[in-house]
């Protein structure tokens, strides 16, 4: 099953363009609400459900994943079963790195996790675009940003979870 857009975990009625128009033709959230609520996504089952998918697509376990990017082997899986809300962008980032994701695929779950997205002003994010886009390894990228005066993602995971 082919999927670049996210599509098939978030189906909506209005372009995001739109919705954010509109915001400013509404006077309460109340209104906006009810007139956009099959619009408005549950982030947290739009983030476990799509890292799930990502892992089955690329044939990479949670707790592998977790074990590679130096979390605890449960991790992930508490990414994937919704128990995890709000991991780090850069927890994310090793994920996608790691299981090989795409640069879109790694867009839209930075989206549905309520990260921002990777920006192509940004250095840190440029050279985390262009591994992914090469398929390189969380290591050469880990690497290479140590040798461009940016942390790598592991030693940024690393110190989170002390």
């Amino acid at each position: 099953m082919e999927m670049h857009d996210g599509n098939l975990f978030f189906k909506h009625k209005y372009p995001t363009i739109s919705i954010e128009h509109a915001v400013e033709r509404f006077n309460t959230f109340e209104e906006f609400e009810k007139f956009f609520t099959d619009d408005l996504m549950d982030e947290n089952l739009l983030l476990a459900d799509y890292l799930y998918h990502l892992l089955d697509r690329y044939n990479v376990s949670p707790n592998k994943a977790a074990l590679m990017i130096g979390k605890s082997h449960s991790y992930v899986r508490k990414i994937v079963n919704g128990d995890e809300t709000n991991p780090s962008r850069d927890v994310l980032l090793a994920i996608c790195v790691y299981i090989g994701a795409t640069v879109e695929e790694t867009q839209i779950l930075l989206r549905y996790a309520g990260k921002s997205p990777l920006y192509a002003r940004r250095k840190r994010d440029v050279i985390v675009w262009f591994a992914l886009r090469k398929h390189q390894s969380l290591d050469d990228l880990n690497i290479y940003l140590d040798n461009n005066g940016y942390p790598s993602l592991s030693k940024l995971i690393e110190k989170k979870d002390k």
